[in-house]
């Protein structure tokens, strides 16, 4: 299956999740993310049926979240409590102020995806913004999902970053692990 057809078909399992199954998944898969956390922590805003990572931005102590304008690379601004938000091209919440981060400043990235397969390897929504981005950090890759988003296998292009784990409500995967 080509990666476009794949992600329709995994994004209509994923939207087919009620949204209390959506908020009691998002819980649990922030719970078992809590111990990974450290330091500077890039995170974003869910939409459509992603997991909810509004829990995290409270248990750490510094985090950034993402900008994709079209045509120009993915950037992230630190945020707190007072950050402005406004509604990007794509419908995502994204803030207005806020220092701009370097990629080598984060500890942790907990990234949005929409699929993934048992090796970490994920599928995203085919802009390749985050391909992109995850080439110039070191910092700890963790994807979240839910397990409905698994498949067997993510077909793989020489661009693509395969993450360090993939927690979802039943699992953590990790990579290089079976």
């Amino acid at each position: 299956m080509d990666k476009l057809s794949l992600r329709n078909h995994i994004q209509e399992k994923r939207n087919a999740l009620s949204k209390q199954q959506v908020m009691q998944y998002s819980k649990i898969i922030q719970g078992k993310t809590v111990p990974f956390l450290r330091g500077t922590v890039a995170l974003y805003n869910a939409f459509q049926n992603e997991v909810c990572v509004n829990e995290l931005k409270t248990l750490v102590k510094q985090y950034a979240l993402p900008i994709a304008k079209k045509n120009e690379p993915l950037q992230f601004y630190t945020c707190n409590e007072n950050t402005k938000f406004s509604i990007s091209s794509y419908g995502i919440q994204e803030p207005i102020d806020g220092i701009l981060c370097d990629p080598t400043r984060f500890d942790v990235m907990v990234i949005p995806l929409v699929g993934f397969d048992e090796y970490c390897n994920r599928l995203g929504y085919g802009k390749g913004y985050y391909d992109a981005y995850l080439k110039h950090t070191n910092a700890l890759k963790i994807g979240v999902a839910f397990e409905c988003q698994k498949v067997d296998s993510i077909p793989i292009e020489p661009h693509d970053v395969a993450l360090d784990m993939i927690i979802t409500e039943t699992n953590i995967y990790k990579k290089g692990y079976d």
